[in-house]
């Protein structure tokens, strides 16, 4: 009789097993099938239904002039004097840190327990040839030491077909799931103009994407602001340039998730370390963070771009 019931309580536990790893599996595989869906569409978005990219000509930046700021146009003939063909597609692998503890104050330290390294791929489509598109694929981790170390927090951040989604999970549990809504998808769509210095053919005036408007000198920048629209929803970035031209900051109210929802804050991107890369000139390292009430800035990502390729 002991025996039946050893066996019985072992069968059950072997059994319960089974259906946890099974439910595992079924969580983990929808995350990422709802993660390649995002990425096929991207990589579907920037080519023609036979599979090859148009509308892929330079325009003449010299004939853009009068719709820029003169800082912008410095901007583009600098970023883009060597590009020969206009970007459709963007892959960007980074590196780089991320503040797991958000009420810690200072600079990013690569000791510290508050900031944690990650890894991300991230994927863009490019107007005009192809629908705005964004998906930023990261893995942090959830500490430095043991056993934190072995855990990592899986964030899948994207923009696709005019709505915004941020998911994430640890292990094969869910942490964040939002699609949609009018903060994420405004908040994806600003970062995604924040980000375009990195492939800034999608920074040149479009009159149904992209215009940009002059504002006054700050700080010993001379600034123009960017508007992004696209899906019925428009977001604006203050970017401040260095006399030769680089663009080295981008300023914006983004929605921030706070207690009990969302709240415009301002958020600020930096810019650095520019390299010429497949004939442009762009920025390698980043950060971005918020500015708090008292002029401080909280830093959550600090990164280097460790791969650019375009198509």
């Amino acid at each position: 009789m002991a025996s039946f019931e050893s066996s019985t309580v072992v069968g059950l536990v072997v059994a319960f097993g089974a259906v946890a790893a099974v439910v595992v599996s079924m969580k983990c595989n929808r995350f990422e099938s709802m993660s390649a869906t995002l990425r096929n569409s991207i990589i579907a978005a920037s080519t023609g239904s036979d599979g090859l990219r148009h509308d892929r000509d330079m325009p003449d930046l010299q004939a853009l002039k009068e719709q820029l700021p003169p800082i912008v146009f410095k901007y583009l003939t600098m970023t883009l004097q060597r590009s020969n063909v206009r970007v459709t597609r963007a892959t960007i692998k980074q590196t780089g840190l991320f503040l797991m503890k958000p009420d810690s104050a200072g600079a990013a330290d690569p000791v510290s327990s508050a900031w944690a390294p990650f890894k991300a791929v991230q994927r863009f489509s490019v107007p005009p040839a192809s629908p705005i598109g964004m998906l930023w694929e990261s893995r942090i981790a959830m500490g430095r030491k043991w056993p934190l170390s072995l855990l990592s927090v899986r964030v899948a951040d994207g923009y696709v077909n005019g709505r915004g989604s941020m998911r994430g999970r640890i292990g094969p549990f869910p942490i964040m799931n939002i699609v949609g809504t009018k903060e994420i998808t405004e908040g994806s769509l600003s970062r995604y103009l924040a980000e375009s210095p990195w492939f800034p053919h999608a920074l040149l005036p479009d009159p149904q994407y992209l215009t940009w408007a002059p504002l006054p000198d700050r700080d010993g920048c001379q600034r123009a602001r960017a508007t992004l629209s696209d899906g019925g929803s428009s977001v604006s970035a203050d970017f401040s340039f260095a006399e030769d031209g680089e663009m080295v900051r981008g300023d914006a109210q983004r929605w921030k998730q706070v207690a009990g929802g969302f709240e415009l804050q301002p958020w600020v991107v930096r810019f650095g370390g520019y390299e010429e890369i497949e004939g442009c000139r762009i920025p390698t390292t980043g950060s971005a963070g918020w500015l708090l009430p008292d002029g401080s800035e909280q830093q959550y990502c600090i990164l280097t771009l460790s791969d650019v390729s375009y198509s």
